[in-house]
């Protein structure tokens, strides 16, 4: 039997551009979420946690929610910043670690697991490690909460049939809590997003008229889109 990544294949890289990392991401996520039983029976882990590096711009965010559409999987989005706001207030209140825990991420991933597959999107990695201009918002201290929350689904095997997909610009200025990548680290899959070429660009743009105007009855204008 094909895999639903196999099946939509063809949908996935309909998005212009990335199509090794779009292939990439559509196996990990084909693979852990639909076919846990074979990582069972070979003794393996899955990947359950993907870490999207790349300038902004690039397209990380538009490739996640490409994928997702094309496999039919429903996403859990988490802002870091309400994140932070969170666990700063609470951390301020003297509200223990355990019930610091029932945040905004440890919450997507619970109705994440109520109704599985499915993925937590954790977007703007990259406050992590800075102090909030005006705010004096510690950021290290997310960092290590949001360690602490991805280390236990790793090992949880209620959350087999969850992934966690991060974004972030630049990977080498995350703490060092957060770099671990590989099998054993915090993320056990990174992929980049270089900047698009011009010719990647011209293809995207090309994609999104095309997109637009194929439920248009302008063939003139689609034709012309066509041949840009």
């Amino acid at each position: 039997m094909e895999s639903r990544a196999m099946e939509k294949v063809t949908g996935v890289q309909t998005y212009a551009g990335y199509e090794r990392q779009k292939g990439e991401l559509a196996k990990i996520l084909d693979s852990s979420l639909f076919h846990h039983d074979i990582h069972a029976r070979l003794g393996i882990k899955p990947s359950k946690t993907v870490l999207l590096t790349g300038l902004s711009g690039v397209g990380k965010s538009a490739l996640i929610h490409s994928t997702l559409h094309e496999l039919d999987l429903s996403a859990h989005t988490v802002d870091i910043l309400d994140l932070a706001l969170f666990l700063n207030g609470t951390e301020k209140q003297g509200i223990s670690i355990s019930e610091q825990l029932v945040c905004p991420l440890s919450k997507a991933i619970l109705r994440a697991r109520a109704c599985p597959p499915a993925v937590v999107i954790l977007e703007g990695l990259d406050h992590i490690g800075a102090e909030l201009i005006g705010t004096g918002i510690d950021m290290s201290l997310c960092a290590v909460r949001i360690s602490s929350i991805l280390s236990r689904m790793n090992e949880d095997s209620d959350s087999n049939h969850v992934c966690i997909l991060a974004t972030c610009r630049d990977d080498q200025k995350l703490p060092a809590v957060l770099s671990r990548f590989g099998l054993f680290g915090l993320f056990h899959t990174r992929i980049c997003l270089e900047a698009p070429s011009r010719e990647e660009r011209k293809m995207m743009y090309q994609c999104l008229l095309e997109g637009v105007l194929q439920s248009s009855d302008d063939t003139d204008l689609l034709a012309q889109v066509t041949a840009l």
